[in-house]
């Protein structure tokens, strides 16, 4: 057992002098990715440590990280099994943990602003059209989505899911709603996967928008709600784009921001939302006719 002083975290372990701080930065930048692996990927899928046995199940990272647990095996083991478990995660250094709480004060408002939970697929609106399901998830852009079909209850096969996607294709409405596609084709999405891969877009969502906005913690709750919805809605590339709004926020110029804001190809009533939640009192109606630039 490695002799250093018994402390009750990572951090006051780093101070205790002991020698491989090196590799204690690694398990730490190892727990920041392995929070944000356990919240894409539903919290059972990362190795952790407990009484020095690697298992598939979400750490308890302060108590993992105690010196009292960290055996000479036990690091031995880190140290072995550290680069294969960190290389298939796409991560970000510094996971906060408040997405959790932001996440669940936000879900169902962004579902709504998405239509509401809609359990099967069908085309939405854009040029060209993308295969929707859920709460705004199109199944083109997010891979390993698990997919039912609605007859047999079975995950669909990659195969199965080209197969009704092409179905659902040949039925394309311009300006269809979506309860017109139910029955298109036999693509199903269950509610619990549905809030996993919400979970994971809102994730990536919030992390980059921490690094663009790093202010964001400060904003109003409105504000900050309709910033995580436009880049839920849009994607990060296309959020991006709206550069002059971002310019506009750093200089805590919010009514020039509001101007800036609109979305082309979204519903007047969550643009207004939007606009409203961050500058109260525009004309919203004027605006929209001005903007439409970016999409």
């Amino acid at each position: 057992m490695y002799n250093y002083p018994k402390y009750q975290s990572y951090e006051q372990t780093y101070d205790t002098g002991y020698s491989n701080k090196n590799f204690l930065n690694k398990l730490k930048e190892y727990a920041n990715r392995q929070r944000y692996y356990d919240t894409m990927y539903g919290g059972w899928h990362g190795i952790g440590w407990k009484n020095n046995i690697m298992r598939t199940l979400t750490p308890d990272y302060d108590n993992f990280l105690k010196p009292n647990n960290m055996t000479e095996q036990g690091i031995k083991y880190a140290q072995n099994n550290y680069s294969g478990v960190v290389a298939d995660t796409s991560y970000y250094d510094t996971y906060d943990r408040n997405v959790d709480y932001y996440f669940n004060r936000d879900k169902n408002d962004l579902c709504e602003n998405e239509g509401g939970f809609i359990p099967y697929a069908y085309l939405d609106t854009a040029k060209p059209p993308k295969t929707t399901i859920g709460c705004g998830i199109n199944i083109e852009d997010i891979p390993n989505v698990q997919l039912y079909h609605a007859q047999t209850g079975n995950i669909l096969s990659d195969e199965e899911l080209q197969s009704e996607m092409e179905k659902l294709k040949e039925s394309y409405l311009h300006n269809g709603k979506p309860s017109f596609y139910e029955n298109k084709s036999n693509i199903r999405i269950a509610q619990e996967e549905n809030d996993r891969i919400m979970k994971m877009l809102y994730t990536q969502g919030y992390n980059h928008m921490l690094s663009k906005y790093p202010d964001y913690h400060s904003y109003t709750q409105g504000r900050q709600k309709y910033l995580m919805d436009m880049i839920y809605n849009l994607g990060q590339p296309k959020f991006d784009k709206y550069v002059n709004m971002r310019d506009a926020i750093l200089q805590n110029n919010w009514k020039q921001a509001a101007n800036e804001a609109w979305r082309c190809g979204v519903d007047f009533g969550r643009n207004k939302r939007t606009l409203d939640n961050m500058y109260p009192g525009l004309n919203v109606y004027e605006i929209s006719k001005e903007h439409c630039n970016y999409d």
